[in-house]
C-alpha cells in the first residue's frame, strides 16, 4: 500500500513474469501452469535466458505467447535484428544482461493493463502527457464514478 493511493482490486489485471532457461524437460508443467493462469485471466511473459552458446530455443515458449514484431533482446549488436514474440524476451545469463531487458519487461507489462488513479482534462485537447505531478497541468479534475482507482483490464496494444 502506497499512501494517497487506493489498493488495486481484484478487477486489476494480474501478470506473472517467469525466468527459465527454456528446458525442454519442464514443458508439460509449464504447460500445465499457463493454462491454469490463462484461466484466471492471468498474463505470462517470459524471460528466456539464453545458454552459453548463445542457442536461442525457445519455440515451447513461444507457443505460450502471443506474436510481436519488435525487437526485445537487450544488448543486441547494432543492426542485429530478431523476429520476436510478445511476451517472450531473451536475455544472456548474467545480471548485466537482466538488468538490461528489464525495462523493456515492464513497459509491455504497463501494456497490459491502465489504472487511472486521478485524472485531470483541459480544453481545448491537449495531447495526452505523462507528468510527474498531476498538479503541474492546468485542467479541472474528473471525478471518477466509483471513487476509486479506475481499472482497464483490456490489454494495451
Amino acid at each position: 500500500d502506497m499512501p494517497g493511493v487506493p489498493p488495486v482490486r481484484a478487477e486489476a489485471a494480474k501478470v506473472v513474469i517467469v525466468v527459465t532457461d527454456g528446458d525442454p524437460g519442464d514443458v508439460e508443467e509449464t504447460w500445465e501452469a499457463t493454462a491454469e493462469f490463462r484461466q484466471r485471466g492471468t498474463q505470462l511473459l517470459f524471460v528466456k535466458l539464453l545458454k552459453a552458446d548463445g542457442r536461442r530455443d525457445a519455440d515451447s515458449l513461444r507457443s505460450l505467447a502471443v506474436p510481436c514484431s519488435r525487437p526485445a533482446r537487450a544488448g543486441a549488436r547494432d543492426g542485429e535484428t530478431q523476429e520476436v514474440v510478445r511476451g517472450v524476451f531473451e536475455a544472456d545469463d548474467d545480471e548485466r544482461s537482466l538488468q538490461a531487458v528489464a525495462p523493456e519487461v515492464l513497459r509491455q507489462v504497463l501494456r497490459v493493463s491502465r489504472r487511472v488513479v486521478r485524472a485531470r482534462c483541459s480544453l481545448p485537447f491537449a495531447s495526452y502527457e505523462e507528468v510527474a505531478s498531476i498538479e503541474d497541468i492546468e485542467g479541472h479534475d474528473v471525478v471518477l464514478a466509483s471513487g476509486g482507482a479506475l481499472v482497464d483490464p483490456r490489454p494495451v496494444a
